[in-house]
């Protein structure tokens, strides 16, 4: 539209009426920092800014964002538009399970061959020192306004484990968050709480074959500990449990602390099937038996009352057509 065309500060000068693909649209939107692409995707997916601004706050809620308002779909300044930096990391980690917005975060170089009217501006290039030179950078986002300052949410993986960060208003939010991943990956090492199909309690089971089913865990579960050392416990969570149970159905979660302080969890789910039990399957029969009588039943005094109304009505009839027939 011509109002996301005109947004301003750092864009893709789209044109009124231009079309472009949706990753060409995420790529100059997380490469280049485009202002009129984020306007651009909100006003395609919601209609407007404003209703894309309530879909993003009831996503934040959703993940677990509890300092976090959104009013514009970019980022420019708005009194009611704030976010912490915890709240960043959960949205960064929530977007990193879509293989596109990996893509995008660690792109340096893209060509947006898809745009139709601006052909003199293909190219976005990242400008991240972070992204460039520190090892094993994968992403994220930066970003600056005057009253936010120099803002980084960055990202880093070694050994398949990733830190995930933000700096907001920093002198210098690259070498800021080149400081707390040393710290995340100098002063912390990876521990294994349990792997992934190992058994970790039973779930109790309603009307099972047997009061409980085994609950093991989807993935991996591994959680930051501090090389100093820390005490790991965990605690599990099961739902209300009612068979049948098929295996791989999600039955709760078992969640790890390090030193008291919630840090992960995972997935419980069935081991294995769980049958109905002869109890529940009988009084299952004996139900249905009921409906069947209940409806016979009702079927039949219903007949009978047909019955009666119609003999009540050959009385009453009766007289009067002997009446007619003596006229």
């Amino acid at each position: 539209s011509k109002s996301a065309c005109e947004t301003p500060y750092t864009s893709l000068h789209l044109k009124p009426g231009e079309t472009i693909t949706v990753k060409d649209l995420l790529m100059g939107l997380m490469v280049r920092s485009a202002n009129d692409a984020a306007a651009a995707a909100a006003e395609h997916i919601a209609g407007s800014a404003a209703k894309f601004a309530d879909m993003m706050n009831r996503k934040a809620r959703e993940i677990g964002c509890t300092d976090t308002h959104f009013v514009t779909p970019n980022g420019l300044y708005d009194p009611g538009h704030y976010s912490s930096a915890y709240d960043l990391c959960l949205m960064a980690r929530y977007a990193m399970r879509y293989p596109e917005f990996n893509e995008a975060v660690r792109t340096r170089k893209y060509c947006l061959d898809s745009r139709s009217i601006n052909k003199e501006d293909l190219w976005v290039f990242s400008h991240s020192p972070f992204l460039r030179r520190y090892p094993g950078a994968d992403g994220v986002k930066s970003g600056y306004t005057r009253e936010a300052g120099r803002c980084y949410v960055g990202s880093a993986t070694r050994d398949g484990w990733r830190l995930v960060s933000a700096v907001l208003g920093s002198p210098n939010a690259s070498d800021d968050t080149v400081a707390m991943m040393d710290y995340g990956f100098g002063g912390f090492v990876r521990r294994t709480v349990v792997t992934a199909d190992e058994k970790c309690a039973d779930a109790p089971v309603v009307g099972g074959w047997r009061a409980s089913v085994p609950a093991r865990a989807a993935k991996d579960l591994k959680v930051p500990v501090p090389r100093s050392g820390g005490n790991i416990t965990t605690r599990t969570l099961f739902s209300r449990v009612e068979a049948p149970v098929a295996q791989g159905d999600k039955l709760g979660r078992l969640k790890a602390f390090v030193d008291g302080r919630e840090v992960a969890t995972v997935d419980l789910v069935a081991a294995q099937d769980m049958g109905i039990s002869f109890a529940r399957r009988a009084l299952g029969v004996m139900k249905g038996c009921g409906i069947i009588v209940a409806c016979l039943v009702g079927g039949m005094y219903g007949t009978a009352i047909a019955k009666g109304a119609r003999r009540r009505r050959r009385r009453v009839t009766s007289p009067l057509r002997i009446d007619n027939r003596r006229r």
